[in-house]
């Protein structure tokens, strides 16, 4: 293991969660259609495009609710999800409650939901900011540094890391099929590096 990952937890995480999607995408790989793009709007399919239609389910279930991780797969390289597959899952948490809600918005606008039981929130314990750059702007932010010409993104994680190059703030991790490598954006759209 390289020795930045071993003396960062956020990269042990970070590198845990790309380990667990990537064999995940293996498996189901073979019943996966090929991204089509998605036609519309730059706002179609796009992470708030998505987090618009499971606002209303996360306002719904709890005062206190926070949004604490977005994740994403199979999306397209322009940042939206493309016309026949992929999803974007949000993580909130709310300390009245003790309860993790996840909200999945498929690529045909279908939802799913999913609750658990935890004390503790998810990702690094921080909310991300409200404020936060859409999907498109954040994919934007890093095409010019990936390589090859890779068509979509396997896996997508946005949360509180302590990244040295962002330190206690929220970044998008992008894990580009190969042979595009993992690209870290700040949640405002600054570029960060290449993993």
């Amino acid at each position: 293991m390289d020795e930045k990952i071993k003396r960062d937890p956020a990269l042990i995480l970070f590198s845990k969660t790309i380990a667990i999607g990537a064999f995940s995408l293996l498996i189901l790989g073979a019943s996966c259609p090929d991204p089509m793009l998605r036609p519309g709007t730059a706002f179609n399919g796009s992470a708030k495009w998505a987090f618009n239609i499971a606002q209303p389910l996360i306002t719904d279930f709890a005062s206190d609710v926070e949004l604490y991780v977005i994740g994403g797969t199979r999306i397209w390289k322009d940042g939206r999800l493309p016309s026949n597959t992929g999803t974007w899952t949000f993580f909130a948490w709310s300390a009245s409650r003790q309860q993790e809600l996840q909200v999945t918005v498929y690529h045909d606008e279908n939802t799913r939901t999913k609750l658990k039981d935890e004390e503790e929130p998810p990702g690094r314990g921080q909310p991300i900011p409200t404020n936060w750059a859409n999907s498109t702007t954040i994919f934007q932010a890093a095409w010019p540094y990936v390589s090859g010409a890779p068509s979509s993104v396997t896996l997508v994680i946005f949360n509180f890391t302590e990244y040295p190059e962002a330190p206690g703030q929220a970044v998008w991790g992008l894990v580009y099929e190969s042979p595009g490598g993992t690209h870290k954006v700040r949640w405002d759209g600054v570029y960060l590096e290449t993993t």
